[in-house]
């Protein structure tokens, strides 16, 4: 049973606040994790536990707008939306991709603000209006808390590793956005746009630096809470992260000049991911430090996460030389 963490009310369903001063909210939902990430038949049983989720939401029901992003691999899952949660709004792309499904949710929502979720991550109840409350006036951005459910098999570990990058300074500003949970004000994601070229994973890397220079104000809510559903069940987890290392390759490959500190090492070759893999090492073990609050880790068991960020970082750095030595080792996704 998911449970959410301490301080969050999930039994009672509280009536809605007032409609007329709250701003409209477009929740866009992307099913390309759901469809390519799970075992074949699942897309329905994960889609269907996050769209229950935003049914119960402590938010003004008129002032929400449920848009669900599908392709052409999509058809039953599309008619299980349509008869199921008739009030959800569909949107079809052609082949689409993590990023063209969220960028194509940009392009049709009505809403003030724009929230994403994606099809396997489930919300806390009052997930949007504390979004709401989290996007005050001269606020751009909010980054949501993601971690994997409890109860799935070392999910607080791989939790730390593949959401707990996301955290605040000392004044609150956020070090990155997971596109898993994250609220934008509509002119933000009108007038920036995620990378398509991205393989799979870091476009929100790029777009959050293209939004720092810019100087769009981004801020981070732990209240603003999303369960992840397990996508690293077996040994999908070697996988994920030498995809995640072959990825970032990639990044540094079609970022901006500038935009990426790896991106003006690309001519030393295989010594860019060496350097990756020290990079994220220190910076590891810097978060483990400062922000194990945070990430709920008490601190005798800092050597422990410490270890396992080796690991991880060690796939992620054998994915990186991949990319360098055989850059279309993985092929198109």
């Amino acid at each position: 049973m998911f449970k959410f963490p301490a301080g969050r009310d999930a039994t009672a369903i509280q009536p809605e606040p007032l409609a007329a001063i709250a701003p409209t909210i477009s929740v866009i939902v992307e099913t390309f994790t759901v469809c390519h990430e799970y075992p074949p038949n699942e897309a329905e049983m994960q889609l269907g536990a996050v769209l229950d989720r935003l049914r119960e939401q402590r938010y003004p029901k008129s002032r929400t707008e449920i848009l669900v992003v599908l392709d052409e691999v999509s058809e039953s899952l599309a008619a299980f939306i349509q008869h199921k949660y008739p009030e959800v709004r569909t949107e079809f792309i052609k082949k689409g991709t993590y990023f063209s499904m969220k960028n194509h949710g940009f392009d049709v929502a009505r809403g003030e603000i724009c929230a994403l979720i994606d099809g396997d991550c489930i919300p806390s109840l009052d997930w949007l209006k504390r979004m709401e409350a989290a996007l005050p006036d001269g606020v751009d951005v909010v980054a949501g808390k993601t971690r994997y459910r409890q109860g799935f098999p070392f999910a607080k570990t791989f939790s730390v590793f593949d959401f707990g990058h996301v955290q605040a300074d000392p004044q609150g500003k956020t070090f990155s956005f997971n596109l898993n949970n994250v609220g934008f004000r509509k002119n933000v994601v009108r007038e920036n746009r995620l990378d398509e070229r991205a393989r799979r994973n870091g476009a929100c890397l790029l777009l959050w630096r293209q939004l720092q220079v810019a100087n769009y104000n981004m801020v981070y809510d732990p209240n603003v809470f999303a369960g992840h559903g397990n996508d690293y069940r077996g040994t999908g987890f070697i996988r994920k992260h030498i995809e995640r290392g072959f990825d970032a390759i990639n990044l540094f490959r079609i970022s901006e000049a500038g935009l990426l500190t790896g991106s003006r090492y690309m001519r030393l070759g295989p010594l860019v991911p060496l350097g990756m893999f020290a990079a994220r090492i220190r910076f590891d073990f810097w978060r483990l430090v400062s922000n194990r609050h945070d990430l709920g880790i008490p601190i005798y068991a800092i050597p422990y996460y410490y270890g396992v960020s080796i690991l991880i970082r060690g796939l992620e750095a054998v994915g990186g030389m991949t990319a360098v030595l055989k850059p279309d080792a993985f092929g198109e996704d």
